[in-house]
Parts: C-alpha cells; structure tokens; sequence
C-alpha cells in the first residue's frame, strides 16, 4: 500500500485509519466517505471545504468541514492539510488521483511535492496521440475482458463503441466501466495511480469486485480505497481485496 495510514478529525474525534498492506481496500463504517473526502483534500492541495459544498450540491454526499487537521503519511513523508493549506514534508511520490463520486462523474488529477494541482482532462472517447497506439490497444483489451464482449475498438484511426442492451452490464455500467479503466491508462510515467471511489453506481455487487480486482492487475497501480457496498462474504479467500473499519 502506498499510504501507511490517514488521520483526521471528525467533529472532536480523531480517527486514525492504518492501511493494511493490500492495494484494494474497501471502507466499512460510517466514517468512510469522510476518509475519501479527506484523502481527496489532502492529494489535491485544497484544505478549504471546497469538494464538501460541491459533492453535497451535486451528488448527495454528506462530508464533516475540515476545521481541524489531517495527515496522511507515507514511508518516508507526509501531507498536512490545516488552516486551509497543505504542505509536503519529507519523500512524497508524484501521484496520479482519480476520484469517482457517483452519476458517472470522474475528477483525475495530478499531484506531487514539486508541482501544484493539476486537473487531467483528456477526453479517451476519441484517439488522442498523447498516448501511443500500443497504449490504447492495451486499453481496449482490459475493457473489452472485463465486460465480456467486444465493446470498444479501433476503427479507421478512432475508436468506436458498441453497446450491447444484453450484456449483464447495462449502458450506464458500460460507460463507467470505460470511463475509469481508461482513466488509468492515462497515468503519467513516473507516476503512482491512486482511486478513491464512491459507491459505484450501475454495478452489482459482483461486477464491482470483478472490476477492482481487474483494476489491482493494472500496471502502476498503488491504490485503490472505496466505499462500495462489498462484504466480505462477495469476496474469495484470495481476492486482491480486503477491508478495513473505519
């Protein structure tokens, strides 16, 4: 795991999250969208409350003002988010964050010790030669193994979906399904890939732990902590996922 773990305040709480040493994890308890909420502040340099008005406004989720600090620690360094800013102390890796917060909407940005935030917008529904041809063929495949059947492909230099209203996935799965793998394809070298991710919605159960434990084969991937209403029972005994109560 990337993080050794995250504390924060919740009202005149501190809770402190210990990351087990797994890739995939999903968030148990009623502090979880709180984690999300904090990790997303901290790896994008915004400590001022600014995702908890929009998130609230636009998806429904309920998060508690940042009035106290959080820090999430690494090996070797930390980020500290308090008074509305966030400093990098120590060996911080360049992160790649990609956070779903529900209705098909994705927020993908960069994030390191030498550079400020920076949002990711690269729109994957069309060829862009910003990524090379191997790279997108790479893409395809995964979506297209984990749906079940041929839904994207190369096309006279474009791509080209097909939906398919019998698939176990429907439209709206589809498209979620591309939107995040494509958006760890999108992960700059040098990079760690890090989702934080909201109940996946238009998924089952199955398909959700279907799709992470895809996700935790990619290449560069470090992280990846949900809120997903998996339990234990939906996982096997050797799945790349785990929980943790928070």
């Amino acid at each position: 795991m990337l993080f050794q773990c995250v504390k924060t305040y919740i009202g005149s709480k501190q809770v402190v999250a210990n990351f087990p040493n797994k890739k995939s994890i999903v968030l148990r308890g009623s502090n979880g969208e709180q984690i999300l909420y904090v990790l997303e502040s901290l790896l994008s340099q915004d400590y001022t409350n600014y995702y908890l008005d929009l998130d609230r406004k636009n998806f429904g989720l309920s998060y508690t003002e940042l009035e106290k600090p959080s820090q999430l620690d690494f090996t070797n360094g930390f980020i500290l988010g308090k008074d509305r800013t966030v400093t990098f102390t120590g060996q911080v890796p360049a992160i790649h964050c990609i956070r779903y917060v529900g209705d098909g909407t994705v927020r993908s940005f960069l994030s390191s010790k030498e550079k400020l935030f920076s949002s990711l917008d690269i729109n994957t529904k069309h060829y862009n030669s910003i990524l090379p041809l191997a790279v997108w063929m790479r893409m395809l495949a995964v979506v297209n193994d984990i749906l079940g059947f041929k839904f994207v492909d190369f096309v006279d230099g474009d791509i080209a979906f097909k939906f398919d209203e019998n698939s176990e996935y429907s439209i709206d799965a589809q498209k979620l399904v591309y939107t995040l793998v494509s958006e760890c394809f999108l992960t700059p070298q040098g990079y760690a890939r890090v989702l934080l991710l909201s109940n996946l919605d238009y998924l089952t159960v199955k398909q959700k732990v279907h799709l992470i434990e895809k996700i935790d084969n990619l290449q560069e991937h470090s992280a990846l902590i949900t809120t997903c209403d998996i339990s234990i029972d939906d996982v096997s005994d050797n799945s790349a996922i785990t929980f943790l109560n928070v």
